[in-house]
């Protein structure tokens, strides 16, 4: 009889990996980690019966380091790590209870089923499993699970047809490692034996996605703290029809004098009163129509949801942290909420079943997914029927329709993961970071699959005493992924009468308003994550990891949304900015991960790909040896100029209104959009 063993990623993978292809009752064997427990059945594989044994790890068994000769930190020059000395591969001291279960199991095994996530991590994860149960000469028989979620078909599928390990992807993995190993000792060493007693006796860390991170902190600092604020001037106007009040922008924008502001205003103001002919509609006098145009607007529904995707939306929308979103998506997929959530996919490949999510949510998902669900798919059913497009409804009927339409396409692919979406109807605690995330999810993949929204925009020029103002309006006339996407993306809604060329329309106010230029704010959450996406430092996977570390290794801090650089941050990055070293520059570290992508497409070796990274790591780490007096210099005067500084961030507040001999009107805008 087979003996099938399965190695999940983690122990609750391997709990509903053997829910789902038990179908019935299994038996739980002992396991020397007390963690990673044995779960054992028979099902048919590959059309015969066996003994299956799913199990687990906690993430990578084995590691690379260097021989203990040089581990102490004076057993050799930090800059021999990045060359000249090998890295042997071992197994992690902290997972030895995991390994011995695994030799325990594939002792008394034919085949390994490997069953750890599809991604780059999980590929090296598989090999290092592979690697584990192969010892002592045994011959299995090696499997590998191709899923992205935890659904019943998606898994059961997996376990009927495995796939062969990706041998290019481990590799990419185990380049980046031996990089960050060497590169961070290396640097590390060095940084730490120059800087410690500055930086108040601890160790100074570096790490080649963290510096780039942190880098993107004090720039932002730098540019606020540069920062002249000019005092600037504008006309306000306000006008009014019948009981409705509007506002109007001021063509010129603003401009730097009060003077010629001024005088702008009285000639404009004295010509609006000429030109009110009848009088005695309020004392501004009135505003003429020039042209004016109303029409219709598409706003495009959201594309289909990635990780950096989903990190923006929690951090900006939900006020979390991206790793606290992170830990929480990762929870509602191991547990069969949604599919995994590590993806830079952002289109649904062909063929992908909308119905059985639709079917899923409009069975089991309470309101208002349930009826959007249920909504979209009666229509989708009903598009297949016909064969045609379902014609529009009419009148109200067609304000608040919501067909369903095939979610677009940004062109994105990791060729391993779809879209972050919803596979079952959450059942877990209604405030917790995970609701709040599955809510997110669930409404972005509804949201996809909807209409665009259709909005009807409205613009008019006016003419006060040869000044133009322009006047903005936005009406919704179809909802569609508007009504369930509201609370991620929004519309401000302002409407304007309807006005025609030459009529003459009343001003309630008309003013001069002082204001002034406002500094950029300090970079928030969603910004960094943005630009560390767009830059390549990273991948999306590791991004919130990348600036949860800068937070812990006390090189920046977070407060009220935004970063800022600490003390110790800001003088190092400061540091190598003026000696010019490229160990802070985002495009090095994003030209680092394209070679990593080369190594998973087999379009280098690791060997190469290596080659080229040390090579420059190596000059690099050659100039700041030759500099190190210089850089000390510099990371001195830096650490002590941080205290005189003081970049607080001020509380948003609207310009100040001053009236310029006429009484000023009320603030406020026109209609406009939240940003998505």
């Amino acid at each position: 009889m087979l003996r099938v063993l399965c190695v999940a990623e983690k122990p609750s993978i391997a709990r509903e990996v053997t829910r789902i292809i038990s179908r019935g009752p299994n038996r739980t064997e002992p396991s020397p980690s007390r963690f990673n427990p044995n779960f054992v059945f028979e099902a048919e594989f590959l059309g015969q019966r066996a003994q299956v044994v799913v199990t687990s790890v906690v993430g990578h068994i084995r590691g690379i380091d260097f021989p203990s000769e040089y581990r102490r930190w004076d057993s050799i020059d930090p800059g021999y790590l990045l060359d000249r000395v090998d890295v042997l591969e071992t197994d992690e001291p902290d997972r030895k209870e995991v390994i011995a279960n695994l030799e325990n199991q594939a002792n008394r095994s034919t085949d390994l089923f490997l069953w750890l996530d599809c991604d780059r991590e999980g590929e090296a994860i598989a090999f290092e499993v592979a690697t584990v149960c192969s010892r002592g000469g045994r011959n299995l028989r090696v499997h590998r699970a191709k899923f992205s979620s935890l659904v019943r078909a998606e898994v059961a599928g997996a376990f009927a047809r495995p796939v062969r390990l990706d041998a290019a992807l481990a590799a990419a993995v185990d380049c980046r490692r031996e990089v960050d190993l060497r590169t961070g000792a290396a640097f590390t060493r060095m940084q730490t034996q120059l800087l410690a007693k500055e930086a108040g006796g601890g160790f100074v860390s570096y790490g080649p996605c963290q510096f780039p991170t942190l880098a993107l902190v004090v720039e932002r600092f730098l540019r606020r703290l540069k920062h002249r604020s000019v005092r600037c001037w504008t006309i306000q106007l306000e006008l009014k029809v019948g009981t409705k009040k509007f506002d109007a922008v001021w063509e010129r924008k603003r401009l730097f004098d009060k003077f010629t502001v001024a005088m702008l205003l009285e000639k404009a103001a004295t010509a609006a009163l000429s030109a009110d002919e009848d009088g005695g509609n309020g004392p501004f006098g009135r505003a003429v129509v020039e042209v004016g145009a109303r029409t219709p607007e598409t706003r495009r529904k959201p594309l289909p949801l990635t990780t950096v995707e989903l990190q923006k939306l929690a951090t900006s929308r939900l006020r979390m942290s991206a790793a606290e979103a992170m830990r929480a998506a990762e929870a509602l997929y191991t547990q069969g909420y949604i599919s995994y959530p590590r993806t830079e996919t952002d289109g649904f490949p062909r063929g992908f079943s909308f119905d059985a999510v639709l079917s899923a949510l409009a069975e089991g998902a309470a309101a208002p997914y349930s009826e959007t669900a249920a909504r979209l798919l009666q229509a989708k059913k009903a598009r297949k029927e016909q064969n045609e497009m379902e014609q529009e409804p009419q009148g109200e009927a067609r304000v608040n329709a919501c067909p369903f339409e095939p979610p677009r396409s940004g062109g994105r692919s990791d060729q391993a993961h779809p879209p972050i979406h919803p596979v079952s109807s959450f059942r877990g605690a209604a405030n917790s970071s995970e609701a709040k995330i599955f809510d997110l999810v669930t409404r972005r993949f509804l949201a996809a699959c909807s209409r665009d929204a259709k909005l009807e925009a409205a613009e008019y020029r006016l003419n006060v005493g040869g000044e133009r103002f322009l006047a903005k309006g936005t009406r919704v006339l179809e909802s569609s992924f508007l009504e369930i996407y509201r609370p991620y993306y929004s519309v401000r809604e302002t409407e304007l009468p309807v006005l025609r060329p030459g009529q003459r329309v009343e001003i309630s106010c008309f003013g001069l308003q002082e204001g002034s230029t406002e500094p950029p704010r300090l970079i928030s959450e969603p910004e960094l994550i943005g630009l560390m996406d767009r830059l390549g430092i990273g991948t999306d996977a590791t991004i919130a990891e990348h600036i949860k570390t800068i937070l812990e290794r006390k090189f920046a801090a977070k407060t009220g949304g935004v970063f800022r650089p600490t003390q110790l941050g800001f003088a190092l990055i400061g540091a190598y900015q003026l000696l010019n070293l490229p160990l802070i520059h985002p495009h090095k570290r994003a030209e680092t991960e394209v070679l990593y992508t080369r190594v998973a497409q087999n379009g280098v070796t690791k060997d190469q790909a290596l080659r080229v990274i040390m090579q420059e790591m190596v000059g690099v780490f050659r100039v700041l040896k030759d500099s190190q007096e210089e850089f000390l210099r510099q990371f001195k005067r830096l650490f002590e100029a941080y205290t005189r500084l003081e970049v607080e961030e001020p509380p948003h507040s609207p310009p100040r209104r001053r009236d310029g001999g006429r009484r000023g009107g009320r603030g406020g805008g026109n209609g406009g959009d939240d940003d998505d």
